[in-house]
């Protein structure tokens, strides 16, 4: 049988029309007007609140929001009022001033989770928490140079990932078992290598990796049949192609910008899904004869490459359906 107290609590967290009903109740008793007041004073300080005739307003507020603001998250540690954030199916931190992340628990109803621009934040908990519903998940914009090794247990449904735009050297182990990965983007990061396992994901179709210090890549990649987009664009410190490239037959779109290649494999005809080609800013002189083959190569970019008129004649020759851009 409840007691006074729980259902007084149940009323102000149930609704904003509850909520005022339990203002009612608690008229004309001083003792339990007390304890209620004690047991939310610290959801009242979130708000900057000191009656408890604003907590049916706050609830309401919290449930209305669709995208939590950065004045509710307080309320993911403290163990009382935290399921009140937990049946949402979108979580945003956002500009939030912290310098360390916490462990955000259990969301079972969560597919979208974004961690970004938290000009501050260079530390993860060991492991953020269980989503199993979880879809989409973006944690990039930070500063974090470190993800531990066990961090992505709990987020094995996510499909998309972003780690872009931080400060990693490392990739952890446990990022391996995310197998229904679709979308992986780690551009924008510190990155000299990445790991084997990136083989192993089955479902991949979109792989960013610009921007980092990356000068080989893991033959497993070969591996991705699904395997649709890859952005290797500015890694400078990668001057050849790898042969196996051309093992990846889904391919219909490659960023190869800013790169140092002054050369393309010969089988480069092997991608014939290939769609876009993007070689700017390379040092290319010549390409393969093989390129004729490419049937599906729609566009063709080759700005700042040091190709001769003659030798860029011959390239339209070569692809007479193929829109090629010489210069910008």
């Amino acid at each position: 049988m409840q007691t006074d107290f729980e259902k007084i609590h149940q009323l102000l967290t149930n609704s904003e029309a509850n909520g005022k009903v339990a203002l009612q109740l608690l008229k004309g008793q001083p003792d339990l007007q007390k304890k209620v007041e004690v047991y939310f004073a610290s959801l009242l300080d979130i708000f900057n609140k000191n009656k408890i005739a604003a907590i049916p307003s706050i609830i309401k507020k919290i449930r209305a929001e669709k995208e939590p603001k950065k004045q509710f998250l307080p309320l993911l540690q403290d163990p009382v009022f935290s399921k009140l954030l937990r049946d949402r199916e979108r979580l945003t931190i956002k500009n939030y001033p912290i310098e360390a992340l916490f462990h955000l628990g259990e969301f079972l109803e969560l597919k979208r989770l974004e961690i970004h621009d938290n000009k501050s934040l260079t530390q993860l908990p060991s492991s953020l928490g269980n989503f199993p519903a979880l879809d989409l998940f973006r944690l990039y914009s930070n500063k974090i140079k470190e993800i531990p090794a066990s961090f992505f247990d709990g987020l094995e449904e996510v499909k998309s990932l972003h780690l872009n735009d931080n400060k990693l050297v490392a990739l952890p182990k446990s990022l391996e078992n995310l197998k229904k990965l679709e979308l992986l983007n780690l551009s924008k990061n510190e990155l000299e290598s990445i790991p084997d396992y990136i083989g192993l994901f089955p479902e991949l179709k979109s792989l960013y990796i610009s921007r980092n210090k990356l000068s080989t890549l893991p033959s497993s990649l070969q591996n991705l049949e699904n395997l649709e987009e890859v952005d290797l664009s500015y890694n400078k410190k990668m001057t050849v192609i790898p042969d196996f490239f051309v093992e990846m037959k889904a391919l219909k779109r490659l960023d190869l910008t800013n790169n140092g290649f002054k050369k393309l494999p010969e089988n480069l005809d092997q991608l014939s899904q290939v769609r876009l080609l993007n070689l700017n800013n390379n040092k290319l002189t010549t390409l393969p004869e093989s390129i004729t083959n490419m049937k599906n190569l729609g566009g063709l970019l080759l700005y700042h490459n040091p190709i001769s008129k003659d030798e860029q004649k011959r390239i339209e020759a070569l692809l007479p359906n193929t829109s090629i851009s010489f210069s910008s």
